[in-house]
């Protein structure tokens, strides 16, 4: 990763009291030749390259095999434009799901570490809102999505390998997170659903938007940060590790998983 941190490169909008709704616009169709190719996770980032065409956006290979993954645009021929290293624990394990490292169009440093199931999963949010994302689990099998922010949060040392801890708030202001990580503030639980995939910041940074796709429907979670609450739930047919903005703020797009489709999202404000 670069050694410059991640300009704030989503579009500002105008602050609003109004609630804001995302409302499920389209299903769009991945080629035959990509699904052919690629094991595709879904969509992870917006290529600059192809920024300026509205109906075009990258997709990210899936990582299930190895510790690579591959951006690929669609509608265009299938090949890399970039590569991006899976990353390991604090514990010098590999990862099994590999995720972008300061992306231009993401104002956040993301940490992803994955694992198998998930049971009674929850997003964590500090009280500022701005400062640290997570999940956690009454498990320790799960996908844990770390938001670092301007490097305000980071990971604490872990403890020695004596005698596992469940993960949580263990007092002090210090959470455990399921891959081993210490991080402060404790932060406050907001449940999601069960298995959390993914989850972006909105434009306004007023919003969390969680991808859910465990044993009941799923879905996409709205979180109203400032309210520290579930604001709406969007059911999909299916959901999975891929969740982004349209450059412009008010598309949201969410893959489809093994049906290789990529959900459309309007994103509006209520008059």
């Amino acid at each position: 990763m670069s050694g410059d941190r991640c300009p704030a490169g989503r579009t500002e909008q105008a602050q609003s009291s109004t609630p804001a709704r995302i409302r499920n616009d389209r299903v769009l169709a991945i080629p035959v030749e990509a699904r052919r190719e690629h094991n595709l996770a879904g969509v992870e980032e917006l290529s600059p390259r192809l920024r300026q065409e509205p109906e075009q956006f990258a997709i990210v290979a899936g990582a299930l095999e190895g510790k690579d993954v591959r951006v690929v645009g669609w509608r265009d021929a299938v090949t890399a434009l970039e590569l991006v290293r899976d990353s390991a624990a604090p514990s010098g394990s590999n990862l099994s799901v590999a995720s972008s490292f300061c992306r231009s169009n993401y104002p956040s440093d993301f940490v992803v570490a994955g694992f198998l199931h998930a049971v009674d999963a929850n997003v964590m949010a500090t009280l500022d809102a701005g400062r640290m994302f997570g999940s956690r689990v009454g498990v320790a099998l799960m996908i844990v999505l770390v938001v670092l922010v301007g490097g305000l949060v980071a990971p604490l040392a872990q403890r020695g390998p004596a005698s596992p801890e469940w993960p949580g708030v263990k007092g002090k202001g210090v959470t455990l997170l399921p891959n081993g990580w210490r991080i402060a503030p404790a932060g406050r639980s907001i449940a999601v659903g069960d298995f959390p995939m993914s989850m972006v910041l909105s434009a306004d940074g007023r919003h969390a938007i969680v991808s859910n796709n465990g044993w009941s429907k799923p879905s996409l979670t709205m979180v109203d940060l400032a309210q520290q609450s579930v604001k709406a739930r969007v059911p999909v047919d299916h959901a999975w590790l891929g969740l982004t903005w349209h450059p412009g703020g008010d598309r949201l797009y969410s893959s489809g998983a093994a049906e290789n489709t990529v959900n459309e999202f309007r994103w509006s404000r209520e008059r």
